[in-house]
């Protein structure tokens, strides 16, 4: 002001005091609303411990102790001329925890084409596809689809596999055939056959050396072989056999019930341990595990795939005909790499990606499974 004073003209003094007052008034107005709205206050942080976590440090004098139990081992062996080690009974595992299925989703990857009358599926430990066709045998595929070759089967129809390593599977005649066949992949041969003392098989298993097999008209059998010859029958009660499915884990089985629309599971003795069945859920098919004992159902008449929680008491519709699933019979999930695939009677193949997501304090957490 001083300077303004000795420098400038009395109208460009009056003109300059104005501008300064305006300018003041405005630098005090903000100067108050940040008073008033606390932004100039000194703020603080400090942390303080309840003293009952110092207590809980100092009285504390070691986190906890590492024990060594010995435990008999659970595997079993067969020494030859030992028939009655030959049926597979599975050690005493306790039965899985049963997660949250409504948490798994899926989406729809890509789809190939095939041929008519798919009853059954395979994925080997080497990604080659399999595909059971009523008339023209064994179908192969690489992993992503791509045809490679085609299997004849003489003398039986092509109706369920069951893997048994990368390069063997097994596989049921149908109404065709009375023996189920070993099949060795890549040089394309029957290497073995089992004989069912004259019953047709349809869906078939193997677990640990045994095979559970649908037959028709006799239910669905637990046995071993000895020879060529069965032996060490176990009969699952209550279950019609015909054009039905059969998948096992290693603590249960599940039935698909063509006939009566029912999932049924039972343990390695023949025993129920429960039955599911839902009007949402008709003419079942294929069924298979995933790697959490959680089971996935062909509905053929339904059109769609149906998830149902390993203790049968919780199911949701994973996929419907929207999807493009029309009469599904075929279903099956590789444990090793997570891959699903699904088979319609007639047409297309499926590969699909489902996604597993929890809540867990408002975080999620997303885990892929990845098919194909």
């Amino acid at each position: 002001m001083l300077h303004l004073s000795k420098k400038a003209s009395s109208l460009q003094i009056f003109m300059g005091i104005r501008e300064l007052k305006e300018s003041a008034s405005s630098e005090e107005k903000h100067i108050k609303s940040l008073h008033c709205s606390g932004s100039l206050n000194n703020i603080t942080i400090e942390c303080i411990f309840d003293d009952q976590l110092k207590t809980l440090i100092e009285n504390t004098k070691n986190l906890g102790k590492v024990e060594v139990k010995n435990a008999e081992s659970e595997i079993s062996f067969s020494w030859v001329g030992d028939k009655a080690a030959q049926l597979y009974i599975p050690p005493l595992i306790a039965q899985p925890i049963a997660k949250p299925i409504k948490d798994i989703h899926s989406k729809l990857v890509h789809s190939f084409k095939t041929c008519t009358r798919i009853t059954g599926c395979a994925m080997l430990p080497t990604g080659k596809i399999l595909l059971s066709d009523y008339n023209y045998g064994i179908l192969k595929y690489d992993k992503n689809g791509r045809f490679e070759s085609r299997i004849a089967i003489k003398s039986c129809g092509a109706f369920s596999l069951a893997v048994v390593d990368a390069k063997t599977v097994i596989l049921s005649g149908g109404g065709w055939g009375q023996n189920l066949y070993h099949l060795d992949i890549n040089t394309e041969t029957i290497v073995k056959k089992v004989d069912m003392n004259n019953w047709y098989c349809y869906g078939v298993s193997f677990q640990n050396g045994s095979y559970i097999v649908c037959t028709h008209n006799h239910g669905v059998k637990i046995l071993s072989t000895s020879q060529g010859s069965v032996t060490n029958v176990i009969s699952l009660s209550g279950v019609d056999g015909s054009n039905s499915y059969i998948a096992s884990c290693q603590n249960c089985i599940v039935h698909s019930g063509f006939n009566s629309d029912a999932i049924t599971c039972f343990n390695f003795k023949g025993e129920l341990l429960w039955t599911y069945k839902a009007s949402t859920l008709r003419k079942p098919c294929g069924i298979t595990f995933d790697s959490d004992s959680n089971i996935y159902v062909a509905g053929s008449a339904s059109n769609n795939i149906v998830l149902i929680s390993s203790d049968g008491m919780n199911a949701k519709q994973l996929l419907d005909s929207s999807h493009g699933i029309l009469d599904p019979r075929a279903i099956y999930f590789d444990k090793k790499d997570n891959v699903l695939i699904v088979a319609n009677y007639q047409g297309s193949a499926f590969c699909i990606r489902c996604f597993l997501i929890i809540f867990n304090n408002l975080k999620i957490k997303q885990f892929q499974i990845h098919f194909l």
